[in-house]
């Protein structure tokens, strides 16, 4: 009975995936997609990330353990014939533990930032526009998090940039 519930869980997740994937790709094509981010979890952090810092959502891959790397490494994965590393995003900001978020996704990076890489995040929270939101403040002071926004919530969202992260110093060194 539980394994068919996690069945349908996936299954739904993977739905709603494929759907914000198709979106993502239909505003990153559209002239209004400049104040469009994509909504994440990382931990207990709620961040955006500009359209095009993804270039598309993984879900339900393999990934295989690497021996000797950072803890924040989960391993490396085969993405569509290519073999990427995988990064716990959050466990790697500081945010969660390693394998604190077991049901997550991951978001491909775009070649042009970093090739054959994979940040694995703990939900996806669907597009949001920054035209609907207020600005908290001008930078967080926390890289790689940049300005925080207030939705009509008054729930706190920080910028992320994944190209900040990528040119970490730490990043760099994945091997013990």
């Amino acid at each position: 009975m539980e394994a068919a519930i996690r069945q349908s869980e996936r299954n739904h997740n993977g739905q709603f995936q494929e759907q914000l994937q198709q979106r993502i790709h239909a505003a990153q094509a559209s002239a209004a997609s400049g104040d469009l981010r994509l909504g994440l979890m990382l931990g207990p952090r709620r961040c955006l990330l500009d359209l095009g810092e993804a270039a598309e959502i993984i879900n339900d891959i393999s990934i295989t353990p690497v021996p000797f790397t950072q803890n924040w490494c989960i391993g490396l994965a085969n993405w569509r014939g290519d073999l990427i590393s995988v990064i716990d995003l959050a466990c790697f900001c500081g945010l969660a533990l390693p394998g604190q978020y077991t049901q997550s996704c991951g978001i491909v990076l775009p070649k042009s930032l970093i090739g054959n890489c994979a940040f694995r995040v703990s939900h996806l929270l669907g597009l949001h526009d920054l035209r609907q939101m207020r600005l908290q403040a001008q930078h967080d002071h926390t890289p790689p998090f940049g300005r925080l926004y207030l939705d009509r919530n008054m729930a706190q969202w920080a910028e992320i940039s994944f190209a900040a992260i990528v040119a970490d110093a730490r990043f760099l060194h994945m091997v013990l």
